[in-house]
């Protein structure tokens, strides 16, 4: 058993049998769950309409329609044609605060902090193959990254799941005669002997057959006739397509469940979460993770395409003509089945919590008059996740009270100004709208045929019976009002709208992408837990972006401690300009100032570089101190191989003048052990050589010497090493 690790678990976890699970109870709290969650859908719902411009009497051409309703014609309000645009204020702002939580994300500097004895050089290490592992092997990041920033904007909160995904899939493997009588010597003895057919199709069956993937005797036979035959045979066997850990952004409300008052997930006495399959897909759970299989087939045939109606309002989203809904005899569901995973923290005989995980369908545990086949659960087990913890980290998008679920979304706060604004615009539409069409006058009973430009009304002389009326006056004061309501909007969210608030929305919009990544750091302690358990023993990787051909070696035995991860983003790295004028500020104050050298320059320029381009780009364009020592100096040997065959050359600008003397005083000196006499005698006797290499001298010493007389200016002096 493990022991969970949350805050008063032995206090409040109820005794469980890991064999024995109380469905009947584990359903009940479910549906309560679900029913407590009733008004929070209705609100994501709202939020939703809100988001996506919806009312009731909608046309495909933004006006407003007379509607036919229980056989009474009802004309809308002013007139049938009015201006019902859909103005999407609202969208707007969520898809400006995504994109910024994911440009957070995607250039924040992560650090691994290790919290028991590992040095530091082994955090560097964890935090390159964190940084693989989440960018190189965890491809669905970038959508559930999105898909968790989307709603927790839209509805105040996102979860995310993380889990270790282990997938394998049945693939025919040859084997020959001889590979198995290698392997296995009884076999082949029998296999020669030409007897015992159902004695060996038997040892097949037990050699080659799993638990979770059997061989049928009657495949065994026919393998037993191949290999005589052909020498060769085609046997089943099972191939891994996916050991690694994942992540899954869920909904509070449609995907998951927890109760209410819940205030962090950890502390929650039950999580549920809502998946969908094919019926096909759960009888593959009946062999790939020991699902119940009378329980799967009962819930096949009679549950599919169920959706249960204590949830129904969570389907709000799916029931639109772009999710292709067509009434009430089809839904988005169709086809599927809907089974609960029941998260919950209980103790054992024995007194030790744990985290149990409870497999149902609820279409099939309404009770009825038919027993439901099986178990009455498709299965139940410990969770075996060594960290103890639920596997769901919150994503909120603020915290005003203990309650996780109090956090607002955004289409909650500017709904009421998405409406305001659309007032303004659809009243400026329909003065336009009267302006270009006015109401018509004319006598009684005397309709003129046609109106337009160019046609002719008859009237009395002197008289005018024919004419428009005249209408308001264009509310100028609208577009006022508008731009109010509008700077007003983006001043609560952390949008600039002049240099005045640029500050007070730069502090707002950090807050938003801190409270994004601050979950990410629970995040990745669970990918990194799940792997060191699950993980293989070593890996070798390459972190995206780096240019050294050497691979790093990750091995689980050398990271024994539990690390912490760190997220940190600075939106102001979003303005260039400010990057470069600090650099600029920042030159001048550590020649001056830095005279001891503490100030590490190969870090300032890593740093300045990474928040310019990200992180990966200073991967790529930042060598490390060895490395780009070792270029200097192998570039210099192939200069000096080029001057030694007659070949002029000058050394690149910009060079690392010292570190290319002191190759060349080398090469003409050598060692104490070998001292170079050829190339001295050679020198003495070449002249073009000689000069060759006198002239390369030179130009590094002057570029050693301008490089000084620029700090001269800068500073009044010489360095010291002059």
């Amino acid at each position: 058993m493990q022991t969970a690790q949350y805050e008063g678990a032995a206090e409040e976890a109820k005794v469980v049998r890991d064999d024995v699970p109380d469905v009947e109870d584990v359903y009940a709290e479910y549906r309560k769950c679900v029913n407590d969650f009733d008004s929070y859908t209705t609100m994501l719902n709202r939020n939703y309409d809100a988001r996506h411009c919806r009312w009731p009497g909608q046309s495909a051409d933004q006006r407003k329609r007379s509607r036919v309703t229980n056989g009474v014609a009802k004309k809308p309000f002013p007139w049938d044609g009015a201006s019902d645009l859909k103005v999407a204020v609202v969208d707007e702002l969520i898809a400006d605060a995504v994109a910024t939580d994911l440009v957070g994300l995607s250039g924040a500097n992560i650090r691994a902090q290790p919290v028991g004895m590992d040095n530091l050089g082994k955090a560097t290490l964890a935090t390159h193959f964190m940084r693989w592992l989440l960018d190189g092997e965890m491809r669905e990041k970038d959508d559930e990254a999105e898909l968790v920033s989307q709603t927790r904007h839209e509805g105040g909160v996102g979860v995310m799941k993380v889990f270790w995904s282990q997938k394998v899939q049945r693939v025919a493997r040859e084997v020959t005669m001889d590979e198995l009588a290698a392997q296995y010597p009884m076999l082949g003895e029998a296999m020669a002997a030409g007897t015992l057919d159902d004695e060996i199709a038997a040892m097949l069956v037990q050699v080659f057959g799993t638990e979770d993937m059997p061989v049928k005797k009657a495949r065994a036979k026919a393998m037993v006739t191949e290999l005589r035959e052909k020498g060769k045979a085609v046997i089943p066997a099972k191939q891994s397509v996916e050991a690694r850990p994942k992540i899954k952004a869920l909904t509070p409300g449609v995907d998951v469940f927890f109760p209410l008052n819940t205030a962090c997930l950890q502390d929650a006495s039950a999580i549920y979460e809502r998946v969908w399959m094919s019926p096909a897909q759960s009888r593959e759970r009946v062999h790939t993770d020991g699902w119940d299989e009378d329980y799967v087939e009962y819930v096949a045939t009679r549950c599919t395409g169920e959706v249960e109606g204590d949830t129904i309002n969570s389907e709000y989203r799916y029931d639109t003509a772009r999710m292709g809904y067509a009434g009430a005899d089809d839904n988005t569901r169709q086809g599927m089945i809907e089974w609960i995973y029941a998260y919950r923290k209980r103790s054992d005989e024995n007194g030790v919590p744990g985290v149990y995980v409870t497999i149902f369908c609820p279409g099939a545990s309404k009770g009825g008059e038919e027993p439901v086949a099986g178990e009455g659960y498709a299965k139940q087990e410990l969770l075996g996740y060594r960290h103890g913890c639920y596997p769901f980290v919150a994503f909120a998008r603020e915290r005003i009270s203990r309650c996780l679920l109090d956090s607002r979304g955004i289409p909650e706060m500017a709904a009421g100004w998405q409406n305001a604004i659309k007032v303004e615009m659809d009243s400026r539409i329909d003065t336009a709208s009267l302006a270009t069409c006015p109401p018509r006058f004319h006598p009684t009973g005397r309709e003129p045929a046609d109106w337009g430009p160019g046609v002719s009304v008859p009237t009395r002389a002197g008289r005018a019976d024919y004419g428009f009326l005249e209408g308001p006056p264009f509310p100028n004061h609208s577009i006022e009002v508008q731009a109010a309501l509008m700077k007003m909007t983006r001043q609560h969210f952390g949008r600039v709208t002049d240099a005045l608030d640029a500050a007070e929305a730069a502090k707002k919009t950090q807050k938003q992408v801190n409270r994004f990544l601050w979950p990410w750091r629970e995040v990745m302690e669970m990918i990194w837990a799940l792997y060191q358990q699950y993980g293989p023993e070593e890996e070798f990787f390459r972190v995206v972006g780096a240019t050294s051909e050497q691979a790093m070696q990750y091995k689980k035995a050398d990271f024994q401690s539990k690390y912490s991860f760190w997220f940190s983003f600075d939106v102001l790295d979003l303005d260039p300009e400010r990057i470069m004028l600090g650099l600029e500020k920042l030159g001048p104050i550590m020649a001056q100032w830095d005279a001891g050298g503490q100030l590490n320059k190969e870090e300032v320029l890593r740093m300045f570089v990474a928040r310019v381009f990200g992180p990966v780009a200073a991967d790529r364009l930042i060598l490390p101190k060895e490395t780009a020592v070792d270029k200097e100096v192998k570039e210099t040997q192939n200069d000096i191989a080029k001057m030694a065959a007659g070949v002029d050359i000058d050394p690149p600008m910009n060079s690392a003048t010292q570190v290319r003397q002191q190759v060349i005083q080398q090469w003409q000196q050598g060692s104490q052990d070998n001292p170079a006499t050829d190339v001295q005698q050679r020198l003495a006797t070449d002249e073009a050589l000689k000069k060759r290499i006198e002239k390369y001298t030179k130009q590094l010493q002057f570029q050693e010497q301008q490089r000084q007389n620029a700090q001269i200016g800068r500073q009044g002096a010489a360095p010291a090493y002059s």
